[in-house]
């Protein structure tokens, strides 16, 4: 199995001892993460209307 770690330097880093992504055998898997303001660190809330509109 081909695997590949992708890192972006622009991109805030893993909430823990993980990859920012892996390529394995074409595919890039991903995931959600909690927004963070870029300076301060902070978990950032989303508005309201966001958390409670469905697709």
């Amino acid at each position: 199995m081909s695997r590949k770690q992708v890192t972006a330097e622009l991109a805030p880093s893993p909430a823990g001892p993980y990859s920012q992504a892996i390529v394995a055998n074409g595919f890039l898997p991903t995931a959600g993460q909690t927004p963070h303001d870029p300076i301060s660190g902070d978990a950032v809330e989303p508005p309201l209307k966001s958390r409670n509109s469905r697709p």
